[in-house]
């Protein structure tokens, strides 16, 4: 009889938010919104008598898999933590990603006219009407790598000592979501919704090099208007189209203005990295 941890979700919601995170990586307002974006799924239906594991079930296994690595994530561990067989765990774990893969255009997507002026009225809010053509902004993280890669192994060695791949993120500001959070309980002042991103570089690439990998970086002067662009930090050199604050030189300091400049655009450009994660607005 395998003893089953995963039916006291439904008290953490209630009644202890930071377990019900360690244990699925999202709030339960997230895992709801996914479940009604993935429940109509051919996947998840069939003409057996014998019916599907219950989709909430099916995707609180994936998640908590997702968010563990090593002997932790292996069928076995996991099906004893949820209380079914390790065939199950596969199971669970190949529908939901089937059916968030099935979505990744309708959540993935270059802005819509309203979703523009929605993000420029919250940048407007942040600071001032002038920087409103500020709507995007770009940042990278790592995704951790399981073990040493059998090929190019000391390419994926990153600067924290550790194999990764590489992610870059372009998103916008959705003011309507606050503080919602993401993998590794990053909490973000606002929502911000995914509309392109790379993944795949060996984690020692630098950050702007990356980003030339992106969609928007390719095709910046046919997607973004004469005016507007992109917010980066001091990883992405400055260009007309994308703005990153001011480095303090080797050996100086940053000026009284140019430290004011940093500290405004702070308020638009979040230093916090977060994992390339379904969001569901």
């Amino acid at each position: 009889m395998k003893a089953s941890q995963i039916h006291l979700l439904e008290h953490w919601r209630h009644g202890n938010l930071n377990q019900y995170r360690r244990q699925v990586r999202i709030d339960p307002n997230i895992f709801d919104g996914i479940v009604n974006k993935i429940c109509s799924h051919e996947i998840f239906h069939n003409n057996s008598n014998v019916p599907q594991t219950p989709i909430e079930v099916q995707l609180a296994i994936f998640l908590f898999r997702a968010s563990h690595y090593g002997n932790a994530a292996s069928p076995e561990a996991i099906g004893h933590w949820a209380g079914v067989s390790p065939g199950t765990v596969a199971n669970c774990t190949n529908h939901v990603m089937v059916a968030l893969l099935s979505l990744h255009n309708e959540l993935v997507h270059l802005l819509t006219a309203e979703e523009k002026e929605s993000a420029k009225a919250w940048v407007t809010g942040q600071v001032c009407p002038e920087w409103s053509n500020g709507h995007l902004m770009v940042d990278g993280t790592k995704i951790l790598l399981f073990q040493w890669p059998g090929l190019h192994g000391d390419a994926w060695f990153n600067k924290n000592r550790s194999y990764s791949l590489d992610c870059q993120v372009c998103t916008y500001f959705y003011q309507h979501c606050r503080n919602l959070t993401f993998y590794k309980l990053v909490t973000l002042p606002d929502s911000l919704i995914i509309v392109d991103y790379a993944l795949g570089h060996t984690s020692s690439i630098h950050n702007s090099l990356a980003f030339w990998s992106t969609h928007i970086f390719k095709e910046h002067g046919q997607i973004l208007t004469p005016g507007e662009w992109i917010w980066a930090d001091s990883a992405y050199p400055a260009k007309t189209w994308y703005i990153a604050p001011f480095q303090r030189p080797v050996g100086g300091k940053l000026s009284p203005d140019q430290r004011t400049y940093n500290y405004h655009i702070s308020r638009v450009s979040p230093h916090a990295i977060f994992l390339f994660y379904l969001v569901v607005s």
